[in-house]
């Protein structure tokens, strides 16, 4: 069972990128979101490396209903539609 879970062709080589860019994907939305989270709650503006707030709006903007969150974001319609994360 190990020799074909390691195997070229096993699990663990054919969905390790899915899973390494799941980890990013989280790594980078959960740093960002805390980041925020902690210089406002020490009543600092908040600031985030372009990087980690551009990869935060795409997992949120993948994340979200497209419609809610388009129609959300312009103000066309007020929605439940946040908090997507919490």
């Amino acid at each position: 069972m190990t020799l074909e879970f390691n195997s070229p062709g096993g699990i663990a080589n054919t969905g390790r990128d899915q899973v390494a860019g799941a980890a990013r994907d989280d790594a980078a939305k959960y740093t960002t979101v805390h980041l925020l989270d902690v210089q406002r709650a020490l009543g600092r503006t908040p600031e985030a490396p372009e990087a980690g707030l551009a990869c935060t709006a795409a997992v949120i903007a993948r994340i979200a209903p497209a419609i809610d969150l388009i129609e959300a974001a312009t103000g066309r319609a007020s929605t439940d539609l946040f908090p997507v994360l919490s």
